[in-house]
């Protein structure tokens, strides 16, 4: 179904086959692969009878970066994940051919190194690794697996924080971490320059200055305590352990890596001025009583390999009072009140928290020590405190107080984490005590200009032997005999078929285990209270957006709309109703507007009309103002002419009677 779907998604235009533009390869791998079986921690001969010696078996060159396709066999460049034939000329797998009569082979170990120096393919393959799956320098005490009481750090959230850091630095190069730092230790032991880790988050947080602390107090309030007789060799080594490590781990996407220098303890030769040469004897110790005995009577008590008797006799004695240090013995009486972080540091905050009594110690001057005894809560970290001040010399006060002031602003789990560290320490940890010689003589050769920075590989089987029971047909995992007997019959048929016709695969059930994984991914998310609807969907919209169709998405969601009648959905339903009203006030809002704009068209189109007028009227005013004044004049007229009247018809009274003359006139 995955195939032809992804041949049609890359027809388009566009479309993406592969999310990533290119495949993973696996880089960094060794030039070649040395294979050596072991009897008895002995090499076997692996020669042909008759041949000559042959205790190591080389594999071929290992060119390039093979592909890993994501380990899927059938991608191009990855058969040898799968295909035997390609993975030996592709220097990855080789065939022992052992002769008759070997012995049995206990362990079968395989070893590789690159060469050249791998210092810029490192750096590189970390920055890559860093934009790809993410990178981070973990701070310490960061839990990296969940358990009861503690949830792992790695989340998405935290996701996002690292690719938010990671952007800022491809925008601005941030500087390199400084000395003392988490990055800077790293890179350190990895024989990088700090510039190469100045991009990973967490690079830059310092991490040195608590650690040297914690170091100095505890190293002399236990003076004469856990190092006993053995001071003098001990006092120098003592500067060198770090024990919860002499670096932050890196975490990977989602895979927490520690950084750890490591030696063989029973090869350990010191060298001139090296400060872990106090512990030299002790390694060799070590290494005599944890490696192999050699047994020359059965029925005997077996004996360490070197010498007979007491073992306390070929080891020495100058262990004693290291162990006599670490009895939980000697420590029940004065320690059986210190449980929890109250009894090892104190509380949290007010007067009994390390941040108060801390500073008082540093403040207080040695000879008076005795006098704040009853301001001191009864912690262990308080007797630490005084007892380390009260054992400083006269140079190392400064040094010492300077320490207390620097604790005090720690918070109360790092000060039980750093003091419970270096108390392990000096009570049985010896680990701490061969990974700091370790660790100085990693740190010497990487100050050497001449020497690399060498990548190497490893790995080992035990018990390797030839099958000889025959070969299982397998077996099938069902919640019920029915679907197991009809799992059964589906593989049978598929067997049957197989052997009859070789090409035919009608009956096969594809159960490889990328489907496994993605079928419980499935099932987990439809326990978890996903509907399987949206289960799938998601599936068809991450494969969507790996081809490049994200603009299809909005489509395909208005098609495949489904209730589940979750309180998501509800609000999903209350969201969409609330935006169907906004849509609805929007549209009457548009429509008051529209008109509202043809009521201020008319009423501009009115007040146009008005100012006409009034400038009409103006005109007229103003022609008629020289006659404003003739209704007066009218009206004074029509008062004088019935007096003129009168005046008149007297006068007209008062004339004499006419005459009348006739004339007549001859016209000659």
């Amino acid at each position: 179904m995955d195939r032809p779907g992804r041949q049609a998604r890359t027809a388009l235009p566009g479309a993406r086959t592969n999310p990533w533009p290119a495949p993973p390869r696996a880089k960094l791998l060794p030039d070649r692969f040395a294979v050596i079986a072991l009897s008895g921690r002995e090499p076997v001969n692996l020669a042909p009878a008759g041949g000559p010696a042959r205790y190591v078996i080389w594999t071929e060159n290992v060119t390039g970066a093979p592909e890993c396709g994501g380990f899927d066999p059938s991608a191009p460049g990855s058969a040898w994940l799968g295909d035997l034939n390609a993975a030996r000329a592709a220097g990855l797998a080789v065939s022992l051919a052992v002769p008759p009569g070997a012995p049995p082979i206990e362990q079968l170990v395989v070893v590789g190194v690159r060469t050249g120096d791998a210092a810029g393919p490192l750096a590189e393959l970390l920055r890559g690794q860093a934009f790809s799956a993410g990178v981070e320098v973990l701070a310490d005490g960061t839990p990296t697996n969940n358990s009861g009481g503690v949830r792992a750090a790695f989340s998405p959230e935290r996701q996002r924080q690292i690719a938010g850091v990671l952007r800022d630095a491809a925008a601005v190069e941030p500087p390199a971490p400084a000395a003392g730092t988490g990055g800077a230790q790293v890179a350190g032991l990895l024989g990088l320059p700090a510039a190469a880790l100045a991009a990973l988050s967490g690079g830059a947080a310092p991490r040195a200055g608590g650690v040297d602390a914690a170091r100095l107090l505890a190293g002399l309030a236990l003076s004469g305590t856990a190092t006993g007789g053995a001071r003098a060799a001990t006092q120098t080594a003592w500067r060198l352990l770090h024990p919860g490590g002499p670096a932050p781990a890196l975490r990977v996407g989602r895979q927490p890596y520690g950084v750890l220098p490591a030696t063989a303890p029973s090869r350990w030769v010191a060298r001139t001025g090296e400060n872990g040469a106090g512990v030299a004897a002790w390694m060799r110790a070590w290494g005599a009583a944890v490696g192999p005995v050699t047994a020359t009577d059965p029925a005997a008590p077996p004996a360490p390999r070197g010498g007979t008797g007491d073992p306390r006799q070929i080891t020495g004695t100058d262990l004693t009072p290291l162990l006599e240090a670490a009895s939980p013995v000697r420590w029940a009486a004065a320690g059986a009140g210190y449980t929890g972080l109250d009894g090892l540091v104190g509380t949290a905050d007010g007067p009994h928290s390390a941040a108060v009594y801390l500073p008082l110690v540093a403040g207080t001057a040695q000879a008076a020590l005795t006098g704040i005894g009853g301001q001191l809560p009864d912690t262990l970290l308080a007797k630490v405190a005084v007892a380390a001040k009260r054992a400083a010399a006269a140079s190392e006060l400064s040094s010492v107080d300077n320490a207390l002031r620097l604790l005090a602003g720690a918070t109360r789990d790092d000060l039980a984490r750093l003091f419970g560290e270096f108390l392990d320490a000096a009570a049985h940890r010896f680990d701490a005590w061969a990974t700091g010689a370790a660790t100085e003589r990693l740190l010497a050769q990487r100050q050497q200009p001449s020497t690399p920075v060498v990548v190497g590989a490893y790995g080992w089987l035990t018990d390797v032997a030839p099958r000889t029971a025959p070969r299982s047909t397998g077996h099938v995992h069902a919640p019920s005999l029915g679907h197991a007997a009809t799992a059964a019959v589906l593989r049978s048929a598929y067997l049957a078929q197989r052997a009859a016709q070789s090409t035919t695969r009608s009956m096969a059930v594809d159960l490889s285990s990328s489907r496994v994984r993605a079928a419980q991914w499935v099932l987990d998310a439809v326990r978890a209270g996903q509907p399987l609807a949206a289960v799938f969907g998601y599936l068809f919209e991450r494969d969507l957006a790996d081809a490049g169709l994200q603009a299809y998405l909005g489509a395909f969601r208005k098609l495949t709309r489904f209730r589940a009648g979750t309180a998501l959905e509800q609000w999903e339903e209350a969201r969409r109703a609330r935006q169907a009203d906004l849509r609805a006030a929007q549209a009457r809002l548009a429509e008051l507007q529209q008109s509202a704009a043809a009521l201020a068209t008319t009423v501009t189109e009115r007040q146009e009309q008005v100012r006409v007028a009034g400038e009409r009227s103006a005109r007229a005013e103003a022609a008629a103002a020289p006659y404003a004044g003739m209704p007066a004049e009218a009206s004074t007229l029509d008062t004088a002419i019935p007096r003129l009247q009168g005046e008149l018809a007297a006068i007209d009274a008062r004339r004499p009677a006419a005459r009348r003359s006739y004339y007549t006139i001859q016209v000659p």
